[in-house]
Parts: C-alpha cells; sequence; structure tokens
C-alpha cells in the first residue's frame, strides 16, 4: 500500500476550481498567509517556507497588542457573537478578517474609522465590498466601536446562480445514467433543494417515514422533504457506497465542501454542459419548479430551509410577472388595436 508524506508543519494545500491550479500557502493561525511556490520540495519551495516559519515567529508577539485590530479580532473569534454564526459564515468571515488584519492587525483600533473603511470599501467590487463590510461590522459592533453606522452596503447586481433549463437536466442524465453516483448527486439537489453541505452530509438517517429530515447549516433552519418517487427510486438504484453519507468521494470518505463542487463540475464538463451550470443552481431550479406549480413563499421556504421569507419571494415574483404579462398582452390582443 502506497504511502503519502505527511505536509510539513503549517503547509496548507487546495485545488481551485476556477483556475483549475493547485494552490500551496503557509498558514498559522492568528497569523497572515504566505503564499508559497511549488512544487512541494523544490529549492524555491524551501527557501519561502523556511522564510515564512521564521517570519511568522519573529510577529507572533506583536499581533496581540492591546487596543489593536488583532487584538480586537482574537477577543471576537473567542466571543460568544462569532460561537452565535453558522459555521458556513464563520469560515467565510474568518477568511475576510484575516486578509484585513494582514495590512492593518498592528493599527490601533481607534485609527480605523468611517472615512477610512469608505475610502476603504471603494477599492473593491460591490460584491465584495458588500461581504467586506457586513464581516467588519460584526467585528466592530463586538468591540464596542462601530463607526460603520453610517456606512450604507454599497448596491450589487444580482449574482444568482443559473437554474438549469429542461434540455440541460436532460443532458446530464443523458450522460449519467441511474445508477451512477454522478446522478445520485444530481438527484440529491434537484430533488431536495439542498445546498451543497447538506448533501455532502447527506445519509439514510436522514429519511423518516418517507421524509427527508436535515437541518440547513447556514440557516439551521430544520427542512422536511417528503422523498420525490424519482429520488427514491435512484437511490435505491444505486450501488451502496458509503455508511453514514449517500455520496462518498473517489477514497472512500464522505465529501468535504469543494471536494464535492470539484468533482460535480467535473460530471458537468462530461456532460458538455456549459460552467454556468452548477450544483448550487438546481437548488434554485426546484424553487422555480415548485413556484411555477402554485407553491407560495412559505411553502417554497420551508422545502428549501429559508429562515426568511423574503428569500424565497423571488421565486413567486418571476411566475407572477410572467402571468401577469401573459393576461395583459392577451386582453390587448383580445381588444385589438
Amino acid at each position: 500500500m502506497r504511502r503519502t508524506r505527511p505536509l510539513p508543519l503549517y503547509l496548507k494545500r487546495w485545488f481551485d476550481k476556477r483556475t483549475r491550479k493547485t494552490y500551496l500557502a503557509f498558514r498559522k493561525r492568528g497569523h497572515p498567509l504566505v503564499p508559497l511556490p511549488g512544487p512541494i520540495g523544490s529549492d524555491e519551495f524551501w527557501r519561502a517556507y523556511n522564510a515564512a516559519l521564521k517570519g511568522n515567529a519573529e510577529i507572533g508577539a506583536l499581533r496581540s497588542v492591546a487596543g489593536s485590530v488583532s487584538a480586537a479580532l482574537a477577543a471576537y473569534f473567542s466571543s460568544h457573537e462569532w460561537a452565535a454564526l453558522s459555521s458556513g459564515t464563520r469560515g467565510s468571515r474568518r477568511a475576510i478578517l484575516e486578509r484585513f488584519r494582514e495590512p492593518y492587525g498592528q493599527w490601533p483600533l481607534r485609527q480605523i474609522t468611517a472615512n477610512f473603511l469608505g475610502a476603504y470599501l471603494e477599492t473593491l467590487t460591490p460584491h465584495a465590498a458588500r461581504n467586506r463590510l457586513k464581516a467588519l461590522r460584526g467585528l466592530l459592533q463586538h468591540a464596542k466601536h462601530d463607526v460603520t453606522r453610517d456606512l450604507k452596503l454599497p448596491k450589487a447586481t444580482n449574482n444568482r446562480h443559473a437554474s438549469w433549463p429542461p434540455e440541460a437536466i436532460a443532458q446530464f442524465e443523458a450522460h449519467h445514467p441511474i445508477g451512477t453516483k454522478a446522478r445520485l448527486a444530481f438527484a440529491l439537489a434537484r430533488y431536495t433543494g439542498a445546498g451543497r453541505s447538506e448533501i455532502a452530509r447527506m445519509g439514510p438517517q436522514h429519511i423518516v417515514d418517507g421524509v427527508i429530515i436535515i437541518a440547513r447549516q447556514k440557516t439551521r433552519v430544520v427542512a422536511s422533504i417528503p422523498v420525490h418517487p424519482e429520488l427514491r427510486a435512484i437511490i435505491e438504484a444505486t450501488p451502496v457506497t458509503g455508511v453514514s453519507t449517500f455520496l462518498v468521494s473517489r477514497f472512500g470518505k464522505p465529501f468535504n465542501l469543494n471536494g464535492l463542487s470539484t468533482e460535480f463540475r467535473e460530471w458537468c464538463d462530461s456532460a458538455g454542459l456549459l460552467r454556468k451550470y452548477r450544483l448550487h443552481g438546481l437548488r434554485h431550479t426546484l424553487g422555480k419548479t415548485l413556484a411555477e406549480h402554485g407553491s407560495n413563499p412559505h411553502e417554497i421556504g420551508s422545502v428549501l430551509g429559508h429562515a426568511d421569507i423574503r428569500s424565497a419571494l423571488h421565486y413567486s415574483a418571476d411566475v407572477e410577472r410572467k402571468a401577469m404579462a401573459q393576461r395583459a398582452m392577451s386582453r390587448w390582443i383580445k381588444g385589438g388595436r
């Protein structure tokens, strides 16, 4: 049996599905992330790695100066407010705040003013600025230094994931027949509307009396979804590969989130689908389908596990606009010129 060598201390390696490249970085908790050159073991890698190891040790004592941004972050990360956030939100916001810590961690917190943050956010795209402001607002509110009260969230265009039209669904299903892992993953997303974190951990234990009962990781809302007959048939026709989860990676273990996204992208690519069709788009497809069959926002939100009905409104609104447009044009056509 082939053994893999353990990675050097504090070395992180990950695959970026957008660039299709593997990246290396020195990442020690509470310290800046330092990109490293590859491949692992090369002279360039060891020079950069040793410099990062030495540099992180030298700045460690400086990162928690009382009254600094870094000290405020350390207190925030150990607070009840931070623990109350969902694990997904903590993960995304920690990454944002750690990037902010790198250039500004040594600054006294009092130097973080509304004017400074306004200028800082203007250098970012609207979506990035919205996410940064939300993360920084949580930090500053905990530190009793909320200078974001008068800052408005930048307007951003809707980047809703593309829904899957019938022809894209048929194309995927034709390429991945019932019984394959790809088809099972597709069916779990299509017939439950679950996010990737739920799909990755969904297993037989979540089905009780013909109903899938699972909590959304993001909202912590428990969704109770009757098992669709098509999904039941696909589950029964797929060879058992996991014990606690329906899906397992090529290594025989439950998927992590990035691993599931990467493999699903590969399944879509092999089926010849455009890159805009993604796993999360099937969640939007189900919301749209439910609206087209007469479901109201409360019903759609119950299936998708929304904590706020406003998240489900756009599905029914889209369908209602289409119906109203048809009625308006029909009246005009019948009434003549």
